[in-house]
This record gives C-alpha cells, structure tokens and sequence, in this order.
C-alpha cells in the first residue's frame, strides 16, 4: 500500500535541531543549535554565511556553559564550606561530668570508678569533668552533697551544652529518706538547669553484698526517688544502674566512638 504524502510540511523549520560546532563558513536555517568556546547559540532566522555568532540579530545565546559551570563551581565550593562548618558544629563528642563519694572518686583507691574508667580510656582536655567528696551525699543537710558538687562544676564546664552525660556514683552515705528526697529533686532541677542535653545515671557503685541496710536503702529509697526526681522534672534521659555494670556500658561506648 502506497504511503500517504499528503500531510507533508513545506516551510522553515519549527523544531530546534542541533548542527555541532560553529563554523563561520556555513548558512543555517532558523532554530539551529550551535557550541561555540563552550557556550550554545541558537539562530533566530537564517544565516547567511560569514555572520559572526556574536551578532545578535541572527543569533542568541542559549547555554553559557562556562557561566553555568563558574556558577556551579562556586555553588560546590559554598557548600563544602557549609557542610565543614555543619560538621564541625554539629559533631557529637561525648562528655562527661562524673560526681562521687570516695568510694567512687579517691584516688588512691585503685578500683575506684574514676580510676577504673581513667584505666582503659584517654579522655581529651574538656570531655571529662569530676568532682568527688569523702562522705559526700545526696541530703542538702551536709555540706558534701551532690548537688552542690555539680552546681560547682559550672564554674569549669566550658559549653555546657554539649555535656552528655551526668554520673552519679553515690547512696552509701546517705540514711535520712527525708533528706534524700529534698536533695535528689534539687540535684535533678540543678542538672536540668545546668546541663539540659545531659542524660543523667544514676549507680550504686559502693553496694556490697554484706551491707545489707545500704543496699535496702539505695534500691528502696534512693533510686524510687531519682526517678520521681526525674519525671517530676520533666527529664525523661535518665539511667538506673547498680553495681559496676554502669563502667561496662562507659567502655563500651567509647570503644565505638
């Protein structure tokens, strides 16, 4: 069966058709596509041979190739920029801030909880803060008490902020539940206060199984109210842990950072 050639178009062209590389030798027809050092040019009406490509009654600029490209060369450069400061203010690096009795805090005591954490990591100038006191407590009726111990230590937190952590190493002094109550919600307000991105743990690190009324005390008295505390203050990061398990979950966590 013959084609049908009646539908056939007679006229200039309606459709851009891309030529190649601008060669002032050449005519062209309206709406043909050129590169010349980069750019497009796109011809208006036809073009008879010799017109320069900078003339623009027969031609216009369609694509500034090299202007995009300088643009999109600073867009990159702009945004790596970006992005570095992003990075640098943004990057988590946990720090701590550790308060303990000197069952958790002397010095000379070798399996202390500051002695064993110091062990097996190198911490860097401002990710670890302490403040230990002998015989330190959670009842305000002492002058060695936990909250004051942590108010302290604003005075050489610096962005604190960026503090993450807020550990607790406590409970063996204290006898009084009166007293404990009152201190735990004021150290809970004073962290939340102080540290509003920290999470705060609190651990029984001194517990031993032959001081049967310490242990009552912590996991009866103590930690109810350091949850209370907690809750009350509208802090919901916060941790319970008895024992030395609390120095397990430390080391692990900075063997991964």
């Amino acid at each position: 069966m013959a084609a049908n050639n009646k539908n056939i178009y007679i006229g200039e062209r309606y459709v851009p058709l891309y030529i190649g590389e601008w060669d002032v030798n050449k005519g062209y027809e309206p709406l043909s596509i050129v590169t010349y050092q980069g750019n497009s040019y796109t011809s208006k009406s036809y073009v008879p041979i010799g017109i320069d490509i900078l003339n623009d009654t027969y031609w216009v600029l369609s694509g500034n190739f090299n202007g995009q490209i300088a643009g999109l060369t600073d867009d990159v450069r702009r945004n790596t920029e970006d992005i570095g400061e992003l990075k640098s203010n943004t990057t988590i690096k946990d720090r701590y801030i550790i308060l303990a009795d000197n069952y958790g805090g002397a010095p000379t005591s070798s399996d202390s909880f500051l002695e064993v954490i110091k062990q097996y990591h190198t911490f860097k100038t401002g990710e670890l803060y302490t403040a230990w006191q002998a015989g330190a407590t959670f009842s305000l009726a002492t002058s060695n008490n936990f909250d004051g111990m942590l108010a302290s230590t604003a005075n050489i937190v610096d962005n604190p902020d960026g503090i993450t952590d807020i550990i607790v190493v406590g409970g063996m002094n204290d006898t009084v539940e009166a007293d404990v109550v009152t201190g735990i919600n004021s150290l809970c307000t004073t962290a939340r206060a102080l540290y509003p991105n920290s999470k705060v743990t609190l651990t029984g690190l001194q517990l031993r199984a032959d001081n049967y009324e310490a242990n009552y005390f912590y996991k009866n008295v103590i930690v109810p109210n350091f949850v209370l505390a907690m809750i009350r203050n509208n802090n919901a990061n916060y941790m319970v842990v008895t024992h030395r398990l609390v120095i397990v979950l430390i080391l692990i966590h900075l063997a991964l950072v």
